[in-house]
């Protein structure tokens, strides 16, 4: 979940004639120990761009995420996740890049959603579902990084 205060609204931005009624922020407060995630997403080409441009957006539950990396405007999507320090092995908040997403159901509960992201630091389940890993049930994958077999190590966003 993210705070905004209104004073911190971009008011005559360019995104605002490309999303009408949707606001934009230059500073946000994330509420809740939770991991972010960033979605950085490519759109195709418009006519005239010798490049296709990257778009980042944020989000706090890995069904969000999920949601958009797998819109299908866009070409390519990767996906990273900001994991709180409750999450990591030392404590601290650490970025890691996400291969995989699946929608997941609960071994005690067949009718209860969760979600596993799978990441170079190992496989986690969305903490705000309450379902252990262990318990966690791959059903489905819902999206799955093109690139996670490259080389590319702990990538920059």
């Amino acid at each position: 979940m993210f705070r905004v205060q209104g004073q911190f609204e971009l008011a005559n931005s360019v995104l605002n004639a490309m999303a009408p009624g949707i606001q934009h922020f230059h500073l946000v407060e994330q509420v809740f120990e939770v991991p972010l995630w960033i979605i950085k997403v490519r759109q195709p080409a418009s006519f005239g761009e010798e490049q296709p441009r990257w778009t980042r957006f944020l989000a706090t539950r890995a069904a969000d995420a999920c949601g958009i990396a797998t819109s299908m405007q866009w070409e390519r999507s990767r996906v990273h996740v900001l994991l709180p320090g409750y999450m990591t092995t030392h404590g601290m908040p650490v970025l890691a890049r996400c291969a995989a997403l699946w929608e997941c159901s609960a071994a005690d509960d067949v009718g209860r959603i969760t979600w596993l992201f799978e990441t170079d630091l190992g496989p986690f389940v969305d903490p705000q579902d309450e379902v252990p890993l262990n318990k966690a049930e791959k059903s489905t994958l819902r999206w799955k990084d093109l690139d996670s077999c490259s080389a590319e190590g702990h990538a920059t966003i």
